[in-house]
């Protein structure tokens, strides 16, 4: 399994997908991302990005989808693995970020709650280097 960088005309088309699914992965003008890929035999299999958080020493993960077909194959931990070890050999970041509607995810990747769920079911979540 290989997690590929993409540029975002690649990830558009399943920005309604993913939101059906409460994940969003859509691009801001204020927070750039790098958004990367895994391909199954028919296409995109998984989706994830990554953005600095402007000013900080954060990554912050943009969404975390896999298309149905490919759930519970180990495609979103991957995905995250992969962000964490990019996060860690980038110079001056000391931790990586998610906004989780699945806390227990990420939890089973080291990440801490930070806050408690919102109005809209998300969880804050970070992990320390």
């Amino acid at each position: 399994m290989d997690l590929m960088q993409v540029q975002y005309a690649v990830v558009k088309p399943f920005q309604s997908q993913a939101a059906k699914d409460r994940v969003s992965i859509t691009e801001t003008r204020s927070s750039p991302c790098r958004w990367y890929c895994v391909f199954g035999m028919d296409g995109v299999a998984g989706i994830c990005g990554m953005a600095r958080m402007l000013g900080s020493s954060r990554l912050r993960i943009r969404g975390v989808w896999v298309r149905r077909e490919y759930r519970g194959k180990g495609i979103g931990s991957f995905m995250v693995k992969t962000l964490i070890r990019l996060a860690q050999d980038e110079p001056g970041i000391s931790s990586i970020e998610a906004c989780a509607i699945n806390p227990k995810f990420y939890a089973g990747l080291k990440f801490k709650q930070v806050s408690p769920a919102g109005s809209n079911g998300v969880t804050f979540m970070r992990r320390v280097f």
